[in-house]
């Protein structure tokens, strides 16, 4: 959720209106989530991606959910809007108490 923080913190940074830079993180963060869904291990790591990792804890505990790949881009979308949030109001802040 770097990823999701470091967008904040440049929206924030440079004063965008909530408006406007908060639907495009959310856009990014819905992009991110589909990518984690669609390619199984990572390009420049080669370790597995976060949703198989997502999907081998669900088979460790014994879950089954019909569709697990709607349940885990909820939570993308919840917690790399909530992350983001925070960074755009931390920078917004911290810019608007400097300038």
């Amino acid at each position: 959720m770097i990823y999701a923080l470091l967008l904040g913190l440049i929206f924030g940074g440079s004063q965008a209106p909530l408006e406007i830079s908060m639907p495009i993180i959310l856009c990014l963060v819905l992009l991110k989530g589909t990518v984690e869904i669609l390619i199984k291990k990572s390009l420049i790591t080669r370790t597995p991606s976060p949703y198989v990792l997502y999907l081998q804890k669900l088979k460790q505990k014994g879950t089954i959910t019909l569709h697990p790949w709607r349940v885990y881009l909820l939570q993308v979308l919840v917690f790399g809007s909530l992350i983001a949030f925070f960074g755009y109001g931390v920078a917004y802040g911290i810019v608007s108490i400097v300038f």
